[in-house]
């Protein structure tokens, strides 16, 4: 059964990488995560941050939702 399990990782794998849309997509998601890593660097200290969160946590979902939701408008 290992042996199968290998295989059907290796033919996930091997699909993935013949998707033209593939480097697209992981672009993506390595600019998503520099927005993430950023706001979390920022919050990630011993210093109070509370009075900031809301707000920059609110202009990063309003970010990441423009990229991936689109406007009725």
């Amino acid at each position: 059964m290992h042996g199968l399990q290998k295989a059907r990782s290796f033919e996930a794998v091997t699909t993935a990488l013949m998707e033209t849309s593939l480097v697209a997509k992981l672009q993506f998601l390595l600019s998503v995560g520099k927005q993430l890593k950023a706001f979390l660097v920022k919050h990630q200290t011993d210093a109070s941050m509370v009075t900031s969160l809301c707000t920059d946590l609110s202009e990063l979902i309003k970010l990441l939702l423009s990229r991936t939701v689109k406007s009725d408008s």
